[in-house]
Formats: C-alpha cells, structure tokens, sequence
C-alpha cells in the first residue's frame, strides 16, 4: 500500500469544543485568531461532527491520516479547519455507512488528499463507491485493505486488524486500524460482537469505542481489550448510543472516558 503524509494542530491530553466566534466590530479592538499548528507530538483527534466517526492522525512532520469523515461535508471542514489539517495524505473509509463516509465525498474530490484505503472483502457501493470514483477522477490511488496491511505515515506504523474475511454484517467488514507512535491507538469503525471476537488481541492506550458505544460491542471484549483511555465518538441521535452497557463497563474499569458530543474533538497525544 502507498506510504502516506499532512497537517494538524498541536495537543495536550485534552477535549475541546469548536472556537467560540470571533466577537463582532462593536466589541471592540480583537487580535486575529492564530492559525492551528501542527502538533508537537503525534496526535490522535477525535473530531466532533455530530453522529459520526472522524479521526485525525497528524504528527509533527505534517503528515496527516484521517480515518472517515463523519456524515456532513461541511461540518468535516470545519473539523479539520480547526485543527490545522489542510493536506490529507492517507483516507481510510471504514466501510459505507453514511455518518462514516458521507463527508468524505466532497473531500476526496475537491481536497488535497494523496491515497485512499477501503475494506477489502465488501463491495463498493453507494458513498464508498462514490468515494472510489472521485479518487479515480482525480488519478488517486485507491487500496483494498485487511488484515496485515501496514504503512508508515510520519512517526506513526499503521497497521490493519481487519477484515480477515467476508462478514455477514457491513459493520463487521470495517476496516479496523491500530495506530502506533509510542502510545497505542485502536480506532476499530463499526465492528460488533462477531468481528471483536476475531480480531487479534490488542490492549491500546487508547480505544475509540466500536459502533459509538452501541450496544453491539461484546462488553467481555471490551472489559478485556479497552486500556486507561477510551473516546465515545457520537451526537444527538435516535440509536441509543452510546448503550448504558458500554458506558458502565468503561466507568466500572476506571477507564477515562471522552464523549465528542459533551467535550467536543477529543486530542490526544500519542508519542
């Protein structure tokens, strides 16, 4: 698969709402706002856009992955506004579902993306294959991924743990990505109990929850997998995620949980 590379905003172990605008003329003389930075060490951010997956990899060499892109286009540019990322050198699309790949569309056609990554074992259709089409319109290197991929992208080794398979359920088929650079990072997509139960054992740093906390995820897998920080990556929604379930097992553990729709991107430094 192609090495990828792009730019992000400097992080502290921390979550943070989008910017407050900037106040109007009458308020007075106001210092205009420093542009985002990358950061000084690599950087997971876990962006807020609503009911959705979005997930900045940045390290300080201005490479930048970003794994999916929520639902609304919009709203990802805003997201990636906010925290530097101006050049995305890796996409990986998790799977199809719109609140996964939605806001990818408009990126990969008009944006500064260098490759992208899409599930081996599933057909490409819908936005997934939309996404496809717009990468090949613009001669972008498209790659079916699963299990034993791996590239470098800056400081961090990005490694595939699945699909091994064809899966009965799209969300099992997602693409699930361990990103390491010191700190261990799982962002596992949409899989449930069924591909949890398959993939490799990992203990990471850090977990973004399967499925937005939905009450798919086996809680024994995540009893045994999730590590001293795990991140809820939802909005308001009709779903009940995240499930009750989830969130007793993180709190129960001790677990530092981070929740998008309550704190806003989530940073997390990993190196």
């Amino acid at each position: 698969p192609p090495p990828p590379p792009a730019h992000a905003r400097q992080a502290t172990h921390r979550a943070t709402r989008p910017p407050r605008p900037a106040p109007g003329p009458n308020v007075g003389a106001v210092a205009p706002p420093r542009a985002p930075t990358a950061p000084t060490v690599p950087t997971a951010i876990v962006l807020a856009v609503a009911q959705g997956d979005a997930i900045g990899l940045p390290d300080p060499s201005g490479a930048a992955a970003l794994n999916d892109g929520g639902r609304d286009p919009p709203i990802l540019d805003q997201a990636l506004r906010r925290n530097g990322v101006r050049v995305v050198d890796l996409v990986v699309v998790t799977h199809g579902d719109s609140d996964h790949v939605g806001g990818l569309v408009e990126l990969v056609r008009h944006g500064d993306v260098r490759a992208v990554w899409i599930p081996d074992f599933v057909d490409a259709t819908g936005l997934m294959a939309d996404v496809v089409a717009a990468a090949d319109a613009r001669s972008i290197p498209v790659t079916r991924v699963g299990r034993g991929t791996s590239a470098t992208l800056g400081a961090y080794e990005l490694t595939v743990l699945s699909p091994h398979r064809r899966f009965k359920s799209d969300n099992d088929g997602s693409v699930a990505i361990l990103a390491t650079a010191g700190k261990a990072f799982l962002a596992p997509g949409d899989i449930g109990e069924v591909a949890q139960r398959e993939l490799p054992d990992v203990n990471p740093d850090v977990m973004v929850v399967p499925h937005h906390g939905s009450a798919t995820t086996d809680t024994a897998w995540l009893a045994r997998s999730v590590g001293p920080i795990a991140v809820l990556s939802y909005g308001v929604n009709s779903f009940g995620h995240p499930a009750p379930d989830v969130v007793d097992v993180l709190e129960g553990l001790g677990v530092t949980v981070h929740h998008t729709h309550r704190d806003g991107d989530v940073l997390i430094p990993l190196g």
